[in-house]
């Protein structure tokens, strides 16, 4: 499998290599103040390896190296790095007085143990940091996973996220891009240090350790946005190992890989026949043994405020989507917007259940905006920003009761959280007070490939709306881990469907949310043990509230 290389010397003209990395020995180094700026990605497996970076002015430091241990070890080894000129300072800041030269530095840690406690210092009276490497399989564990992006516009709300973020305890976060909002530029270099001092300040999860980063180019990294070469956003280049060709990919065991992908920002447009796309196709090839892929880019292929058909939106429909679902990505994370959303899972631009849900749209920090109205806008599943605007599908004559009210704002600040497990994932949406107003469980790649072999129906044609409630028999019946449980509603109402042992305790909640009228169907795989299990629903109509319905069947797994 190829994994990206670490690949500063070719980026960008003005980055100097001053020191050459990577020779390994005992030492100790020598007393110099800490780094102004210090933070953790990966180029390559990050259950024994993890790339530090760290800011500092050249007159503090020119070496790069640091010491680590393994926590609880009482020998300390050093470990030496490169370092390249920081952009717009030195003599190449122009500004009054001229910023003196800072040096970016990379050490690159290998050999480490999985799962393990590890700690650093940049001297020896200096402070002990903390990281821990990343577990090389799941078993019984599960690894959070925080994703957000568009940080900062109002510094306090970019703040605010950050202490959410960290009270939650992620193994690693993804940024979608729209980082500082510096648009690459000399003057905005103030902005980038805001960042940083603030995720010095708060990035640290409950055990005090640094959590490492997958960034994402966003188009506020660059020079007039949308270039198709790297020499235009100099801050992201100069900053992070990973992705060095704007793209990139990271594998963490076979349990979970990572895609960052460059929405045109630093890459030529997406064509199909673009290096880019052609990259994407043969790295989701390479892994078809990974139990989940998940994708990160900054522009909206489903987007919640913007137009939906705009020519970069469209491309990565065209050509990116199809790739999504040939190789069944499941979940996409977009950014941009500066809103919230939610889309149904969507397959060859149609919601199906076995398609890719987006999810979105980049307001970690920023200021909101107004939204698609979800009821009339047909891909999105739900959405919140500062005032419901009418949906890309709504009647003009006749609008939506929603459109032109309150779009929720207090949930448009999010950011998701991932618990990643063997055999699916939960993803909470969580709102700048630190609560969860949404979650949904998705299924392994295998998991879903095993259900979509099984039909959607027991062989009767169920056209239209039905005219009563139904619960069907699940399907196949006895089964081997995964089955599908239809049922039809015959207006809109609140359904809840529960799987509950022989002894009656409740082992599952599958479905708990409003269902338009129609004929619907979930999914339940499983890994308890064989045995008799029943499942039940309970709707409640929202058209006439006193019609409810309760309705039990048996099932039986086989293993």
């Amino acid at each position: 499998m190829n994994k990206t290389k670490l690949c500063y010397l070719n980026v960008m003209p003005f980055l100097l290599v001053v020191s050459i990395f990577f020779g390994v020995y005992t030492s100790e180094a020598a007393d110099v103040p800490d780094p102004r700026t210090i933070y953790l990605t990966w180029i390559d497996d990050p259950s024994t390896t993890i790339i530090v970076h760290y800011h500092d002015y050249a007159s503090n430091r020119t070496e790069t190296k640091l010491d680590f241990r393994r926590k609880g070890r009482a020998q300390w080894l050093t470990k030496t790095g490169i370092s390249v000129r920081h952009p717009y300072t030195g003599d190449a800041s122009t500004i009054v007085p001229p910023e003196p030269l800072r040096l970016v530095h990379t050490v690159h840690l290998t050999g480490l143990w999985p799962d393990t406690d590890y700690e650093f210092r940049f001297s020896e009276s200096g402070k002990i940091y903390r990281f821990r490497s990343m577990p090389g399989n799941l078993d019984e564990t599960e690894v959070r996973v925080a994703l957000g992006g568009d940080l900062y516009h109002i510094r306090s709300e970019m703040q605010n996220t950050m202490r959410r973020v960290a009270e939650r305890d992620p193994h690693f976060v993804v940024i979608g891009g729209d980082w500082a909002y510096a648009d690459g530029l000399e003057e905005r270099l103030w902005k980038w240090d805001h960042l940083w001092e603030d995720w010095m300040e708060y990035m640290y999860d409950s055990e005090g350790r640094l959590i490492p980063i997958i960034a994402v180019i966003g188009n506020h990294e660059t020079i007039g946005s949308y270039r198709s070469t790297r020499e235009y956003s100099p801050y992201f280049y100069t900053y992070f190992a990973f992705p060095a060709e704007g793209y990139g990919a990271i594998d963490f065991g076979t349990y979970l890989s990572v895609i960052a992908l460059d929405t045109e920002h630093s890459n030529p447009p997406i064509t199909g026949s673009d290096f880019q796309t052609l990259w994407l196709e043969q790295a989701l090839d390479q892994r078809n043994e990974i139990n989940h892929i998940i994708a990160s880019h900054h522009l909206t292929a489903y987007p919640s405020h913007r137009d939906k058909d705009g020519a970069r939106e469209t491309r990565i429909r065209r050509h990116w989507h199809p790739l999504f679902e040939q190789y069944d990505v499941g979940l996409v994370f977009e950014n941009h917007d500066h809103t919230y959303h939610r889309t149904h899972y969507i397959r060859e631009g149609n919601i199906n259940p076995w398609g890719i849900k987006y999810l979105g749209a980049g307001n970690w920090g920023t200021r909101t905006r107004d939204v698609w109205n979800p009821h009339t806008t047909w891909y999105l599943e739900e959405a919140f920003g500062t005032v419901y605007k009418p949906g890309i599908d709504e009647d003009p004559i006749n609008p939506h009761p929603l459109t032109g009210q309150s779009a929720n704002p207090e949930n448009a600040r999010h950011f998701y959280l991932l618990k990643v497990r063997e055999n699916d994932i939960t993803v909470e949406s969580i709102n700048g007070n630190g609560e969860v107003f949404h979650s949904f469980t998705h299924p392994s790649r295998h998991m879903r490939a095993d259900a979509q072999r099984i039909p959607l129906s027991t062989g009767d044609n169920l056209p239209g709306m039905p005219s009563s409630y139904v619960l069907f028999q699940n399907y196949p019946n006895p089964f081997n881990r995964v089955t599908v449980i239809r049922y039809g509603i015959p207006d809109r109402s609140n359904v809840r469907i529960a799987i509950h042992n022989l002894e009656g305790k409740k082992i599952k909640l599958l479905l708990n949310e409003e269902k338009e009228g129609g004929y619907h169907h979930v999914v339940w795989q499983t890994d308890v043990s064989s045995g008799i299990y029943y499942y039940t629903i309970e709707a409640t109509s929202l058209v006439d509230p006193p019609d409810r319905f309760t309705k039990r069947r048996k099932m039986i797994l086989l293993k």
